[in-house]
């Protein structure tokens, strides 16, 4: 299994700017691009690749943004593409944990 073979079963085709995003690997990544642009997809591909295929705990990683919608879509599509690994692998990927939300109720809940 690759990532490219998990973008054919799903359906994704990254361009080239989202396909450099999402196969980054070294460090952090700060995402700014218009509405309705990718950025919650190269987003989730990024983080599937990051646990996926460099094996990074889901516990290492802060996926933030700035709506409610936009942490809720990226946590749902997250769990499903893991889901579609899960079925392939048997590996099962927790992300129960995870940092994933708003920046401020991540942020909140840091200070807890």
């Amino acid at each position: 299994m690759t990532l490219e073979s998990l973008w054919n079963d799903a359906g994704f085709s990254p361009n080239p700017k989202q396909r450099e995003a999402i196969l980054h690997t070294e460090g952090p990544l700060y995402l700014t691009a218009g509405p309705g642009s990718g950025k919650t997809s190269v987003l989730v591909w990024r983080t599937v690749n990051l646990i996926v295929f460099h094996e990074v705990s889901p516990l290492e990683i802060f996926l933030g943004t700035f709506t409610e919608k936009g942490a809720h879509q990226l946590r749902e599509r997250l769990r499903g593409l893991l889901a579609m690994v899960t079925e392939r692998t048997n590996k099962p990927y927790d992300i129960s944990r995870m940092s994933i939300g708003t920046i401020h109720a991540i942020c909140h809940s840091l200070l807890l």
